[in-house]
């Protein structure tokens, strides 16, 4: 499993939220007696709302999942509140993640719901200054999804055997920012043996907010790669490939317990990237830039 394919969705809350579900303990309320009594016969998110942000456009993997838990997740709260879902996209998920930890009132009915990029800004630097650090915020679960990788048919009409052979060189692959993602990206068709370069195979640009900016690129004929999450590639890329405007090319796949690199159930039908290298290269995937995109 590629650096980028096992993104984790970290839930994360203004609020000192011991356990969702289980007990409610909210820093800084200082409860009178008789409000404890209170508390105790009604349940304290009885009758509320509970808003779930979502740091990314509609369309996208984040954009899913955070609808999967909004459906699911008041039945497991005392008092059911009513959860409604608010999307904050822009800088990468940064802006929501900011004012949620800046603006949010600290009263616990405002939960964000964020994708991976957000720990990896921290850990390289780019976490915007005055940012609450994620050392200091409240993790109340995490979600890892799997990277499904896709393309214009138009330009690859034998979908991944045709990523040696595309109708036109050099391809362009598109990304939302140049991180990690970005690099993975240049990682993976090194191991194709493709060059990039104006003159080459292929070339790079980035810049686009989220999945639907770069599935909407790819309808425009703008790039002809674009990767998102399995929970995203169901949505609209999987209708377009279905209705043959494009075609995937490879999944990132996850680790068993075992340590073998397996196919996701919920795109069975990728191969891959290893499979793809060993399949168009003749030998097995390996050496630094393998161990990079594992």
């Amino acid at each position: 499993m590629e650096a980028f394919a096992c993104f984790c969705k970290k839930i994360l809350c203004r609020n000192r939220i011991i356990h969702l579900g289980l007990c409610i303990c909210i820093a800084g309320l200082v409860l009178s007696h008789e409000s404890v009594l209170l508390a105790a016969q009604q349940p304290y998110y009885k009758g509320k709302v509970l808003a779930l942000i979502c740091n990314y456009a509609p369309g996208g993997s984040v954009d899913v999942w955070t609808r999967f838990q909004a459906r699911h997740i008041s039945r497991f709260i005392p008092g059911q509140p009513t959860v409604i879902v608010q999307h904050m996209p822009g800088a990468g998920g940064f802006i929501a993640y900011q004012w949620l930890s800046k603006a949010a009132k600290p009263d616990g009915l405002t939960v964000g719901c964020f994708g991976g990029t957000l720990p990896l800004g921290e850990a390289t630097g780019d976490l915007p200054q005055g940012a609450l650090s994620l050392r200091e915020a409240n993790i109340i679960a995490l979600l890892g999804d799997v990277d499904v990788c896709y393309g214009r048919k138009a330009m690859f009409p034998q979908g991944y055997k045709s990523l040696l052979s595309p109708t036109k060189r050099p391809f362009v692959v598109g990304h939302p920012r140049r991180d990690d993602g970005y690099v993975v990206g240049m990682a993976t068709m090194t191991l194709l043996g493709l060059k990039k370069g104006p003159k080459e195979d292929y070339t790079q640009v980035y810049g686009y907010p989220g999945t639907n900016d770069g599935h909407l690129a790819l309808m425009r004929s703008e790039v002809d790669v674009w990767t998102t999450r399995v929970a995203g590639y169901r949505e609209a890329p999987l209708r377009e490939v279905k209705a043959g405007n494009l075609v995937p090319l490879f999944q990132g796949g996850f680790i068993t317990g075992t340590g073998q690199l397996v196919r996701d159930a919920g795109v069975k039908e990728i191969p891959t990237k290893e499979e793809v290298v060993r399949e168009l290269t003749g030998k097995d995937a390996s050496g630094s830039y393998y161990d990079y995109v594992l």
